[in-house]
């Protein structure tokens, strides 16, 4: 046999888990709104200031591209006549 369930014991139960998570949600949804907000300031500031750094404030993609492409160039040239020239320990 199944046990007896006082049907008054579990509605009023029922009410009280309910009330209960009203409340929570309440709170923890003005926490969510709190820290969206805030997420949202955050990323507004990253793409602002990642396009404007430095000497990029100003420039244009292909002036960035060409600027960037002369300074490898120049790495380049100097690694490979760093590479080029014969060490000073190795000629004994």
């Amino acid at each position: 046999m199944l046990p007896s369930v006082n049907k008054r014991s579990s509605v009023s139960n029922q009410s009280h888990i309910h009330r209960d998570s009203v409340l929570s949600a309440t709170i923890g949804g003005n926490q969510r709104e709190l820290a969206r907000q805030k997420n949202q300031k955050k990323l507004e500031k990253q793409k602002s200031s990642s396009k404007d750094k430095g000497e990029n404030r100003g420039k244009k993609l292909d002036d960035r591209r060409h600027r960037d492409a002369e300074v490898m160039r120049l790495k380049q040239q100097k690694a490979n006549e760093k590479k080029n020239e014969p060490s000073a320990g190795a000629s004994k």
